[in-house]
């Protein structure tokens, strides 16, 4: 099963400003970031796909799209399996 986590929506500006970081799912979660709770969580499970416009390593690194529906459209068209598990990194 293949396992695409979603990681492309950014903070609006007041929160980028005060964390520091541009992405939601890279905002802190219990000292680290969010989608690194989500990556733990979901390891094993199957091969990982991130859509994202930043990358990880280990994982199938994909664009996200210019909305919501456009990222879970990129992350499918990466699928290899015949089932998938669709999650969001700012849980």
């Amino acid at each position: 099963m293949d396992v695409l986590i979603l990681a492309g929506g950014k903070c609006d500006p007041e929160l980028a400003a005060e964390t520091g970081v541009e992405y939601r799912a890279l905002l802190p979660f219990q000292g680290k970031p969010m989608l690194d709770t989500v990556m733990a969580a979901v390891q094993g499970v199957g091969r990982i796909i991130l859509v994202s416009d930043f990358s990880r390593p280990n994982v199938e690194n994909v664009p996200a799209g210019a909305s919501f529906v456009g990222s879970i459209e990129n992350g499918i068209k990466a699928v290899q399996s015949p089932t998938f598990l669709l999650v969001m990194a700012d849980i």
